[in-house]
């Protein structure tokens, strides 16, 4: 019986080790994911920007 309750324990603390794994993991996903994003919309932004201000000042200098 002790054998089987040793067994057990084993296989619940690799699961919870897994689990952890896992989830520590998907946040790290998700901590990328927010970079690319933010990363993005920064040049993003930047570009229009800079559309928008040389199409106003081509328009000023004309």
């Amino acid at each position: 019986m002790s054998e089987d309750s040793n067994f057990f324990d084993f296989l619940h603390e690799e699961y919870n080790y897994y689990s952890r794994s896992f989830h520590k993991s998907e946040d790290n996903g998700e901590k990328v994911l927010n970079f690319f994003i933010t990363i993005s919309t920064a040049v993003l932004g930047g570009v229009i920007a800079l559309i928008t201000n040389h199409t106003k000042l081509a328009a000023i200098s004309q």
